[in-house]
């Protein structure tokens, strides 16, 4: 089959068999892993959880692509004495 025969037809025929995979996220704090909430961006995942954890108002994000999917660390300057 050459360009000048496909038709439009068999361009969208084509682009319906494309599968959309959504990326899994892991978001941590501290020794903790906190359950991700879809269609919020880093910024707004620290925003609600600073509600919980006051001390994630302050923190660094780091954000990692790894084979995995995404992951999503915050870190504090607090450091427990041990």
């Amino acid at each position: 089959m050459t360009i000048s025969t496909l038709t439009a037809t068999t361009f969208f025929h084509w682009r319906t068999d494309m599968a959309v995979q959504s990326i899994k996220r892991v978001i941590k704090f501290e020794d903790r892993k906190l359950q991700d909430v879809p269609g919020m961006s880093k910024e707004q995942l620290q925003a609600f959880y600073a509600r919980i954890y006051p001390e994630l108002a302050t923190a660094t994000v780091e954000e990692k692509i790894t084979t995995g999917g995404v992951e999503i660390t915050f870190t504090t300057g607090y450091k427990s004495k041990g």
